[in-house]
């Protein structure tokens, strides 16, 4: 199950921690929590982003209500300040993950 999976775990915990600090109206966490998420999935291999990504529900995280999260950050300024959760894999993929 998901539990076993590292990977996912910390996925959950990140995008855990992002819906509380967005229910919260914290923006300073929403900032730390939307940065280490988009730095977290950024340096997964192409197979664990799209294992994530695909996934049907990690403790509860469900594709819509991932999606609802990240339009949620797009509201918020955060994938205009951080760029998206997902890299859809047309960009340059030689950038890093450093995003500050």
């Amino acid at each position: 199950g998901v539990r076993s999976d590292p990977v996912a775990g910390e996925y959950v915990a990140l995008l855990d921690g992002l819906d509380e600090a967005m229910e919260a109206g914290n923006i300073d966490m929403m900032e730390a929590w939307y940065a280490e998420l988009v730095n977290f999935v950024c340096r997964l291999t192409p197979g664990e982003q799209h294992g994530l990504a695909q996934a049907e529900n990690l403790d509860g995280w469900n594709p819509e209500r991932r999606r609802d999260l990240e339009m949620r950050a797009v509201a918020a300024g955060l994938v205009a300040d951080f760029g998206p959760i997902h890299r859809t894999g047309d960009e340059d993929s030689d950038d890093d993950c450093s995003i500050m």
